[in-house]
């Protein structure tokens, strides 16, 4: 893991990672909001491609320092509080509609991320941009769940797209349109890819009801947290937003976890090592206090360690590689990377790295053209970040790689 003194971090980037930790020190924040060389355009533009416009916006605001902001800026902050809160009150809205819906047939209904995430782990709906609605439900209560939907006004998305149609944790997203408003759902019957995690949907959902059994349920805090371990190493973009999750999830006051009941589940799920990546960039990036025991126990071999941190390590989280091919690339062979036992990460690199191009014709050429291409793709993503870990000072490549 790694502290934040060792990242050699621009006037822009301290600002932007003082105001998304879950504490955050106002004396510190305005330090870095004065320092020489701050750039607010160039910040701002940071915090959008990262997706934490609305965490920065209330930060400033809390913390009296929107006095200290040029006076475009002070209206774009409260602004992005604003149309941020505006759009998460009418999801919360639809939420809460279809969790009534379902519930009346018995279904209960576990909010994946979005604005029950940001209620649940920030205290409100001001602070986080929410995409879809995605929700759990038990697979026995699949087909009930997608006709009260339909029943709602859900339709399919119109898609060609062999990955959606085909997706294999969630359904084809559902699209409906009300009061000028857009609202798509995903309908998971599992939290991710059966073939790489392996995950005890029963032992979860039983967890889950033992206050209630229908409408809207809680996941676990522990469950809560290994889930969104999982979910990072899947996004190569606005990865600051998913790290503020986990920060605030531990360090925010609101949940209490109990470690030896995460490191159960990360071992018992196959995501100790996800857990590990994402507890060392929320550490690198925030300072999260995650105890030592947990990393000790987590820490994977060291040239695991080396190789993924140099992929897709924190660094490269907040300060996304280019192009966007070769970013893909390198968070997608770091995921694989991250996946035991090794025959589970070959047949991950296989699938997501050698398969045909979607839409090819299947046999033996496309299947031939298709690992030339990964092939090629995997060389180029391991010289990009071989490169990029050489203008790295030597003392920060250390210290991220421990």
């Amino acid at each position: 893991m790694s502290d934040l003194a060792s990242l050699e971090l621009t006037p822009v980037e301290r600002l932007l990672l003082a105001c998304c930790r879950a504490a955050p020190d106002p004396a510190a924040m305005r330090q870095a909001l004065h320092a020489a060389g701050l750039d607010w355009a160039a910040f701002w533009e940071l915090a959008r491609r990262q997706e934490v416009q609305p965490l920065v916006a209330r930060a400033l605001a809390r913390s009296g320092l929107l006095g200290d902001l040029p006076a475009p800026a002070s209206s774009d902050v409260e602004a992005a509080r604003i149309e941020t809160t505006a759009r998460n009150l009418a999801a919360r809205a639809e939420l809460e509609a279809i969790a009534a819906a379902l519930g009346a047939r018995g279904v209960p209904v576990m909010p994946l991320k979005g604005v029950a995430l940001a209620l649940r782990i920030f205290g409100g709906l001001d602070a986080r941009r929410c995409g879809d609605i995605d929700i759990l439900v038990r697979e026995e209560d699949w087909e009930v769940a997608r006709r009260a939907l339909q029943e709602r006004g859900y339709r399919p998305l119109d898609t060609t797209r062999p990955r959606i149609r085909e997706h294999p944790f969630h359904d084809v997203p559902l699209i409906r349109s009300a009061g000028g408003r857009g609202f798509v759902v995903e309908l998971h019957h599992q939290l991710t890819d059966r073939r790489f995690a392996r995950i005890d949907h029963a032992a979860l959902w039983r967890r889950a009801l033992a206050t209630g059994s229908a409408g809207l349920v809680e996941m676990p805090a522990e469950e809560l947290l290994v889930f969104l371990a999982l979910h990072l190493p899947k996004h190569d973009a606005g990865m600051l937003r998913l790290i503020a999750d986990i920060d605030h999830l531990i360090a925010g006051g609101r949940v209490s976890l109990d470690w030896d009941r995460v490191l159960e589940l990360a071992g018992q799920w196959r995501a100790r090592t996800p857990l590990y990546f994402a507890l060392a960039a929320s550490t690198a990036l925030l300072e999260t206090p995650v105890p030592e025991q947990v990393r000790a126990a987590l820490r994977p071999r060291a040239w695991k360690r080396r190789a993924i941190t140099a992929l897709a390590g924190p660094l490269a989280m907040l300060r996304p590689p280019a192009p966007a091919r070769q970013r893909a690339d390198r968070f997608r062979l770091a995921y694989c990377l991250m996946l035991e036992p090794a025959s589970l990460a070959v047949r991950a690199y296989r699938h997501y790295v050698l398969a045909p191009t979607a839409g090819e014709a299947g046999g033996f050429m496309a299947r031939r053209g298709g690992e030339l291409r990964g092939a090629a793709r995997t060389l180029l993503a391991l010289a990009h970040a071989n490169g990029d870990a050489a203008t790295q000072p030597h003392r920060n490549s250390h210290s991220l790689h421990n």
